[in-house]
């Protein structure tokens, strides 16, 4: 009988941390949900298409890069989906006019897509904040973002270019 309790017992605690895991798990996304929205979200998550564009002041492109397969996506796709990843403004009025420089449009973009659908996110590495784009693209509701500096390079690693002769007295 004393066996029976212990493994009834066990199963219990195995439920109750279960559910505790789950709903601590969906609990860090509230505020990242919220601000993508579920369009954006499983694009984020799942989109087969990301391209990553350097962009000018005026929106203009002025390179981009299928990153698609490119190591550390999966990374950056989870840190944008968690909340802690930003500095979220303490009431959510906050939230719609926080920005340093509303006309910036960011150094890059980043495009998920499938199919016909699309997500598209503004970073500006100057002041280390991401943006949403409205439905007519301009970027809206600038995030400060804690990892920023990891947006940075792993952004910049992007559009590195391969030299293909390196002077030896120089790799020293």
């Amino acid at each position: 009988m004393r066996g029976k309790l212990t493994i009834e017992t066990i199963l219990v605690l195995a439920v109750v941390a279960g559910c505790f895991a789950w709903w601590f798990r969906i609990h860090l996304q509230d505020q990242a949900l919220a601000y993508w929205g579920t369009d954006a979200i499983r694009l984020i998550q799942r989109g087969s298409s990301v391209r990553l564009e350097r962009i000018s002041a005026d929106g203009a492109v002025l390179s981009h890069r299928d990153i698609g397969d490119v190591p550390g996506l999966s990374h950056l796709r989870h840190a944008l989906l968690v909340d802690a990843t930003y500095d979220w403004p303490a009431d959510a009025a906050r939230l719609a006019n926080q920005a340093d420089d509303p006309s910036s449009s960011g150094d890059y973009r980043l495009v998920f897509s499938e199919d016909s659908q699309q997500a598209a996110l503004y970073f500006n590495s100057t002041t280390g904040c991401l943006a949403r784009s409205t439905s007519d693209g301009s970027p809206r509701q600038w995030l400060r973002l804690n990892v920023a500096d990891g947006f940075r390079e792993f952004f910049a690693e992007q559009f590195l270019e391969v030299r293909s002769h390196v002077d030896p007295d120089e790799a020293l």
